[in-house]
């Protein structure tokens, strides 16, 4: 029977040998999966003086996979006996790219000047979505109480175009190496702004259940409900790499029990998805009672300022009518003041430029509108006031903010300026008061010896009338689509729509991806906003669909529409990542949702 001494003298004897004897291998979670599916590729050192590591290469895993995290560093060090004894494993999660049988590629370190080299993995790609077999060594992971998701609401009543504020926080036990976002929750009905947070995911400390727990802040959005009900969150998933402590597996003599101790458990980085709780929000309508005219949907806390750049013009030439709102509230949301100006005063769709601020957990920030206006006439004109409503939460009441009259004083322009159906007419009359020569009792219709042919008189008589009436009908068509906002941003709606995904383009060429989801963004949602002639307020999903419905578009172009604003809204708000390969077919399906939509309403 061997003592305890001579079981300690054997026991330091082994490890002291395995320290000695460094190993590099891989390994893989599972030997099949399902294409779409990831998958671990972990690299682990295992043996001899962590100190004495360098040139960690990795192998060009993208050649058949997608690498969708990594390299995830994790490490455990033992002293044994006066010497130090490491484990260090590189884990990577990855996609398989197609079907079929691959092999994961080796991998290399040096240790103590000698360059160590892993061996390969096969794995097997299965298509559909049939249950991979896995690996003998995976066991899933219970995590129970030690690693959760929350999202909370800062409020859960509230009005339409209300800010509500949700945060989403992992709360763990264990050690997390790493986290990213798998699936952002649907947040069908509302407009969404991030928060921006701290990129060096920093940690705090809150109680649960009597139980310590270190909170990361994982994500926090501004919500502003678009229309009324109950609407819901959907849960938010995450992907976290964790550390799993491998106990042995031990018997009931001396020595099983001696190994049971924790030091002697291996620990490894294994992926867990974890999701958090649906929210549920109820949104009431505001009040009809005393509903301004001028309210579009505003809600929060705003002043406005309104400035002429100048107020003495010659005819012809530009003003520049600045309305500049700021506050706190869905500043993003607000739409342009609606302008009364003289019908011999043309203005255009205004300049929109913001600055956001997200202080104090509260969007705000400013919101400037350019009006670009020309006065074709001399004389005194009157801008009438400018008229901007909101919703004020606080008092529960409707406020109207209200600007002076503006006059504009305009002197004649240089003669060459003065365009327009008067100044054709000017010179109509001129050319008919000019000395006439004697009225001829016959016509020569051949045009010889000075005669006069058919087609002259015809070309002179008629060109003046047919461009008087063109004119005409030029000014007012031009005065009834610049007159009416709505119809003219519906007539610009597919050109303006072109211009945003030619510039989406350009950023996508660039490699500029985060540029290229917010424009291809605005490029979808304007253009429904402006062919529909829906507020940006009230613009939502449920409501888009409703109205295309009406307006007798096909289910085809109704899908491909519905399909490219949700791809859109993810690419968005989701995180950085995404591969040009994606990014290429969103701009395709959009292109070719917006081409089909055009189709349908131009029948």
């Amino acid at each position: 029977m061997f003592t305890r001494a001579t079981i300690a003298f054997l026991l330091i004897f082994v490890l002291d040998v395995a320290a000695q004897q460094p190993s590099f291998t891989l390994s893989v979670d599972r030997s099949e999966v399902a294409l779409g599916q990831r998958f671990a590729v972990t690299y682990t050192f295992t043996g001899g003086d962590p100190n004495k590591l360098s040139d960690f290469r990795q192998p060009d895993l993208n050649r058949n996979f997608l690498v969708r995290s990594g390299p995830n560093q994790s490490s455990n060090i033992q002293i044994v006996n006066g010497k130090m004894s490491a484990t260090l494993a590189f884990t990577f999660f990855v996609e398989p790219r197609k079907a079929g049988t691959f092999t994961v590629p080796a991998a290399s370190i040096v240790y103590n000047g000698k360059k160590m080299v892993s061996n390969t993995a096969t794995i097997k790609v299965v298509v559909g979505s049939r249950k991979p077999t896995q690996s003998k060594k995976e066991q899933k992971i219970d995590v129970g109480d030690m690693i959760f998701v929350r999202a909370f609401a800062d409020k859960k009543n509230v009005f339409l175009g209300e800010q509500v504020t949700i945060t989403y926080k992992l709360f763990t036990r264990v050690t997390v190496e790493n986290y990213n976002v798998g699936k952002l929750p649907r947040m069908v009905g509302f407009w969404a702004e991030d928060f921006d947070l701290n990129p060096r995911r920093t940690s705090t400390v809150e109680t649960v259940n009597g139980k310590q727990y270190r909170v990361f802040l994982l994500k926090k959005t501004a919500l502003f409900p678009t229309q009324g009900g109950r609407l819901s969150i959907e849960p938010l998933k995450i992907n976290v790499l964790i550390r799993v402590r491998q106990r042995r597996k031990t018997g009931d003599n001396f020595i099983d029990q001696f190994f049971n101790d924790p030091f002697f458990d291996r620990v490894q980085s294994r992926e867990v998805e974890i999701s958090s709780n649906k929210l549920v929000i109820k949104v009431r309508p505001l009040p009809e009672k005393n509903k301004p005219e001028s309210f579009h949907g505003a809600v929060g806390d705003f002043v406005m300022e309104t400035k002429l750049d100048r107020d003495r013009v010659k005819a012809n030439e530009t003003i520049t009518l600045t309305v500049k709102i700021r506050g706190k509230g869905n500043i993003k949301l607000l739409e342009p003041p609606e302008l009364q100006v003289p019908n011999d005063v043309d203005h255009y769709d205004p300049r929109v430029e913001e600055t956001i601020t997200m202080g104090g957990g509260r969007m705000g920030g400013v919101k400037s509108f350019e009006y670009l206006l020309v006065p074709r006439y001399p004389g005194e004109r009157i801008i009438s006031p400018v008229t901007f409503s909101y919703y004020d939460l606080s008092s529960k009441r409707y406020v109207t903010l209200k600007s002076d009259s503006m006059v504009i004083r305009i002197e004649k322009g240089k003669a060459e300026d003065m365009g327009g159906v008067t100044d054709y007419s000017r010179k109509l009359v001129e050319f008919l008061n000019q000395d006439v020569k004697p009225i001829r009792t016959y016509v020569d219709f051949q045009g010889g010896n000075g005669g006069v042919s058919v087609f002259l008189i015809f070309l002179v008589m008629g060109v003046p009338v047919a461009g008087t009436v063109a004119l005409l009908l030029y000014k007012r068509r031009y005065d009834r689509i610049h007159g009416d906002l709505r119809m003219f941003r519906m007539m610009k709606a597919t050109k303006m729509a072109n211009r945003r995904l030619k510039r989406s383009l350009d950023y996508l060429d660039a490699s500029r991806n985060q540029e290229f989801c917010l424009e291809i963004s605005r490029a979808l949602w304007g253009y429904v906003q402006d062919r529909l002639g829906v507020p940006q307020s009230e613009l939502a999903l449920e409501k888009v669909k409703n109205i295309l419905k009406d307006r007798g578009v096909g289910e085809d172009a109704l899908s491909a529409m519905l399909t490219a604003l949700e791809k859109t809204e993810y690419a968005r708000y989701a995180p950085s990542g995404l591969q040009d390969t994606y990014l290429k077919e969103l701009y395709e399906l959009t292109k070719g949702a917006i081409v089909k939509v055009e189709e349908e309403l131009s029948r």
